[in-house]
């Protein structure tokens, strides 16, 4: 008997396994129903959570961060690389998609209250 290992299944040099995950349409149904069981402070404060856990701020509690003061620049103090590893966690997290077009980035991650406004607005 053959007792070699199964290997994963490979598609043109990607883990097949891996693209499915990204495109299963019941993944970002289980997204969206989460989205609309969670009112807005449930959310604001995921949002907190996953800025800390994502940028692995070791300083700051997701309790410590304004809700309306700037994510960047002169409020937090995040940057452009901050920007694109926070938007890859609330996909991640919250199943939404950004723009990309940069001016209308710039307005959705202005603020928390602002990055809540927007994953609510994509829930409904």
């Amino acid at each position: 008997m053959n007792a070699r290992r199964a290997a994963p299944l490979r598609r043109r040099g990607r883990n097949f396994a891996r693209v499915a995950r990204r495109t299963d349409p019941m993944r970002s149904n289980i997204h969206h129903l989460i989205l609309l069981t969670m009112n807005r402070e449930e959310t604001i404060a995921r949002i907190k959570e996953t800025i800390v856990e994502s940028l692995e701020l070791e300083d700051i509690a997701p309790e410590d961060i304004s809700t309306d003061d700037a994510l960047f620049g002169d409020g937090l103090g995040l940057d452009s690389i901050d920007a694109l590893e926070l938007g890859m966690a609330l996909r991640k997290k919250f199943g939404v998609t950004f723009s990309k077009d940069p001016a209308t980035n710039k307005k959705v991650f202005a603020s928390v209250a602002a990055l809540a406004d927007y994953i609510t607005g994509e829930a409904k």
